[in-house]
């Protein structure tokens, strides 16, 4: 387990910025209006699955077209259970011709 400390949006609970490490970084101090800076213990290993959960997700779905879009995973934070998850967001692939 290490310490990740993370800035999330308090609505959409997307984090904005991340740290991992034992001590604070030097942004943890600096408050913005509709965010929240939190520590947790974790691992990268439990960041990686929440990604690879969401984004193998949208794959498996029928909606989603990989020609021509792009799913872009977001990591997230949910301040009541304690643990990170992820979202997906789907984009337009640029055109290619």
């Amino acid at each position: 387990m290490t310490r990740l400390t993370l800035r999330y949006d308090d609505e959409t609970y997307r984090i904005t910025q991340t740290y991992w490490g034992n001590d604070d970084p030097e942004w943890a101090d600096k408050q913005r209006d509709g965010e929240t800076v939190t520590t947790t213990e974790t691992t990268q290993q439990a960041r990686t699955d929440a990604l690879t959960n969401a984004l193998n997700s949208v794959e498996a779905g029928t909606d989603y077209n990989p020609d021509t879009e792009t799913a872009v995973g977001k990591l997230c934070y949910d301040p009541d259970a304690d643990e990170l998850y992820a979202e997906v967001k789907i984009q337009l692939l640029p055109d290619q011709s």
